[in-house]
């Protein structure tokens, strides 16, 4: 499965399958990942691979699932620009994917070499429809799925979708109107008392931070779905 790849800049491009031994450059690879790009991909802050992710990513059962590295040699030594893995579902005929590219390494064609050869194997194997949950922030890859499939199928779908979806908003108005109430009252107030200015700044900072927070939760993803037969 391992092919080489010959960038447009020259560079030597190396696709192979993930080895038990890859453990030490699969978490080099992740430790130099920029902050939105670890969060895009695990969509949590995460600095480096725990002891049992970097097993699970590392040590591949080929028969529900694949994981594929993009390397390029500098000297005697692979250097990871880029990985793709997808995991077999329970239905059989539909696998979830994910990838990521070393933040120096984008846009030279790295991820859709790495899709690629990824759906090749997926036909190869017989699944139908490749899935993955994307983060509507993460244009790249969004913009390489309408690339590889441009009937690509979304669904929209929300992070905590009863709690921030649905009540957020009213929450979110809520906050921000006794944050204002707050500061008015403070300054129309005949009791300018330590206790009553402490309560009233207390109440606006509580309404500020509730209104920050629930504005920053509002991410939504959406799921990706590449129908393989007609890749």
């Amino acid at each position: 499965l391992a092919n080489r790849q010959q960038l447009a800049d020259g560079t030597t491009l190396l696709i192979r399958p993930t080895r038990p031994e890859d453990s030490g450059i699969e978490q080099e690879f992740t430790r130099l990942l920029s902050p939105q790009s670890k969060y895009f991909r695990f969509m949590r802050a995460l600095q480096e691979l725990t002891p049992e992710m970097l097993v699970r990513f590392t040590q591949i059962d080929y028969d529900q699932e694949m994981a594929l590295l993009a390397v390029v040699m500098d000297k005697d030594r692979e250097i990871e620009v880029g990985v793709a893995r997808y995991a077999i579902l329970p239905d059989g005929r539909s696998c979830e994917y994910a990838i990521v590219v070393a933040d120096e390494w984008r846009h030279r064609g790295i991820g859709f070499q790495l899709m690629s050869q990824l759906m090749d194997i997926a036909r190869s194997r017989d699944l139908e429809i490749m899935e993955s949950e994307v983060l509507t922030e993460n244009i790249g890859m969004l913009t390489l799925a309408a690339y590889l499939a441009p009937r690509v199928k979304i669904k929209f779908f929300y992070f905590y979708f009863l709690f921030f979806g649905i009540l957020s908003w009213p929450l979110w108005s809520v906050a921000v109107w006794y944050v204002f109430w707050n500061l008015w009252d403070i300054h129309f107030s005949s009791d300018w008392s330590s206790v009553n200015c402490a309560a009233h700044i207390t109440g606006a900072a509580m309404g500020l931070i509730l209104g920050v927070s629930l504005f920053r939760e509002k991410r939504h993803w959406v799921t990706e779905q590449l129908v393989v037969d007609e890749l």
